[in-house]
């Protein structure tokens, strides 16, 4: 079983490396001039240094950077970005003042009588009725002679001095040098200056809950790794107040209750992020997965009678609750693969082990410490509602000095997304 759920997570896997990012309308400014085109959409988190962009859906693709062009956008999202010689003043949190010259692509958050962009996400600018001057608003984090944080806050000056207006209600004293803050600021005055604006960050995506019921069939397989032990020639008799006793002479024996084979149902809670166009995203599915049990009678160990001479294990229900992450791989507009990893939170168990019985007592041993619960997953989706998929669970559990307990379970689930 293992090796089948680690055959099909690799074939999934490098099945997906060759799928496309999807290509979306936008242009190019190049020579002053925007040239239509389609853009590679990767969803840049920073400022892009190189985009690939084609003439149409048939022609070949071209590659671009700051030295190439002038700047990109693309429509309907917030990756449009400009090319800027600037001066820039890093906060570098000490007391150095490290000024530079600099020509890069600039983040355009918000475009109208005054702009406003962004740069690597640390640094705000902004230019004045498209002059092509473009200034830093100034913000410094430093540490004193008695090493506290000391914070420098004349972009608030700036901001007085050159973009004040009358009525403004926004208190710029208490402004915070953060993206939200310095948008709403710069829509607030467009529009005190009749300036038609575009709030360029209103495209950007937002996190995606999707909630999804699904059902399947599970090929759970159950053993223990059992300490048997070597009779002696002295006769050996435990009583209920001696407890267990391990003789000095064992040997672990692996006893395998077999797989079954049992339906699957739960439900999952996904949290899609909004970078790298969704790509990403947190996911709990809790399930349950109906495990069918088995007994052995009269074990042997060198033709001899061994401690415990029958063993059971019950039919019991796997309460399983895997909290991990998910990986999509884009293959057209309708449909993806993914791969995911988790952590197992397995509710009950504590009571998934078998017991031991022999003619004077009974011993069922609880989990005592986990060693390992994660699973793996791959599956495909279709239409952002459909979703077929394999997961793998391994599992191991300790038992009281006399049993390891070992579990597997491959998968096969069919998913739908209520939107």
């Amino acid at each position: 079983m293992k090796f089948t759920a680690t055959v099909c997570f690799f074939l999934f896997f490098f099945t997906n490396l060759s799928a496309q990012v999807q290509f979306q309308k936008g242009y190019i400014i190049k020579n002053n001039q925007e040239i239509e085109c389609l853009i590679k959409n990767n969803d840049w988190t920073g400022l892009p240094l190189e985009i690939e962009y084609r003439e149409s859906d048939t022609a070949k693709i071209k590659k671009a950077n700051v030295e190439d062009i002038n700047g990109f956008k693309i429509y309907n999202t917030n990756h449009y970005y400009k090319k800027y010689t600037f001066s820039i003043n890093e906060n570098d949190d000490s007391n150095n003042v490290n000024t530079k010259t600099i020509t890069s692509f600039l983040n355009v958050l918000v475009e109208g009588h005054v702009n406003l962009f962004q740069y690597k996400g640390y640094a705000f600018f902004y230019e004045i009725n498209n002059s092509g001057d473009v200034k830093q608003l100034l913000y410094k984090k430093s540490k004193n002679f008695e090493n506290k944080t000391v914070e420098d806050y004349t972009f608030r000056k700036q901001i007085f001095d050159n973009l004040n207006y009358e009525g403004n209600s926004i208190n710029i004293r208490t402004l915070k040098y953060i993206k939200n803050d310095l948008i709403n600021y710069f829509i607030e005055y467009n529009k005190n200056q009749n300036s038609t604006y575009i709030n360029y960050n209103a495209y950007k995506r937002k996190i995606k809950i999707n909630f999804s019921p699904f059902v399947g069939i599970g090929f759970t397989n159950k053993r223990n790794d059992i300490m048997l032990y070597k009779p002696s020639t002295t006769t050996f008799v435990p009583s209920a107040q001696q407890g267990v006793v391990i003789p000095s002479s064992i040997k672990s024996v692996e006893i395998d209750f077999g797989t079954s084979l049992s339906p699957v149902i739960g439900f999952e809670v996904e949290a899609l992020l909004p970078i790298n166009r969704n790509k990403w995203a947190f996911f709990i599915n809790p399930n349950l997965n109906w495990v069918k049990g088995n007994s052995f009678e009269n074990l042997e160990y060198r033709n001899r009678n061994s401690y415990f001479k029958d063993i059971e294990l019950s039919n019991f229900l796997l309460i399983d609750v895997p909290v991990g992450l998910r990986y999509y791989f884009y293959l057209n507009t309708s449909s993806k693969i993914h791969i995911d990893i988790a952590y197992d939170f397995l509710l009950n168990d504590k009571k998934n082990t078998p017991t031991f019985r022999d003619s004077y007592f009974e011993y069922n041993p609880d989990a005592k410490k986990i060693k390992s619960n994660f699973t793996v997953s791959a599956g495909y989706s279709f239409n952002k509602k459909y979703d077929v998929s394999i997961n793998y669970l391994n599992y191991t559990n300790t038992q009281n000095n006399y049993s390891d307990s070992k579990m597997s379970c491959l998968s096969f689930r069919l998913k739908y997304t209520i939107n």
